[in-house]
């Protein structure tokens, strides 16, 4: 019996080993620096607003992997009082695995550590917390205008924590 099932054991250990070193090979060569623009460009056309990644970006891979974006700004509202709304030291994004298979970024837990957040309203009373592209001047739709049903968002957030 142990002889008819090595050459099958064989088979399973080379398929690991085979597996490990391509992961390895594969994480060795990918860097998010060059996620940088993208990550901006997606959180501007999100929000409106622009964000800057001034800090190094780092993943580190596993059953979540973790996007670590250090030295982050996110501009504020047209009239605010001060330049960015939040500046954050860093931001921890833990990924889900299984939608990044179908297109979709979704981040189980975003941690930002040691952010400093402005929450305020212009003078004609706008919230610099409304983060959608509107025209300034306009009122915001109320929640009932909003459809209830179509295309969902291509990255979604479960959960949000704030340290420091």
């Amino acid at each position: 019996m142990v002889r008819r099932m090595r050459p099958a054991l064989v088979l399973l250990a080379a398929a690991v080993v085979a597996i490990g070193a391509a992961l390895t090979f594969v994480a060795g060569r990918f860097s998010p620096e060059r996620y940088k623009p993208a990550i901006e460009a997606a959180v501007k056309h999100a929000t409106g607003r622009d964000l800057v990644v001034r800090g190094p970006a780092t993943l580190s891979f596993g059953w979540s992997p973790v996007l670590v974006l250090q030295d982050l700004t996110l501009a504020n509202a047209e009239g605010g009082s001060r330049r960015e709304m939040a500046t954050v030291g860093r931001a921890d994004a833990e990924l889900s695995l299984l939608p990044l298979i179908f297109g979709r970024l979704v981040v189980n837990r975003l941690t930002l550590v040691h952010p400093d957040i402005l929450l305020e309203r212009s003078a004609h009373g706008e919230p610099n917390w409304h983060l959608s592209p509107f025209v300034p001047g306009q009122p915001l739709p109320d929640a009932a205008e909003l459809p209830e049903s179509g295309p969902r968002p291509d990255i979604g957030i479960a959960a949000l924590r704030i340290m420091d």
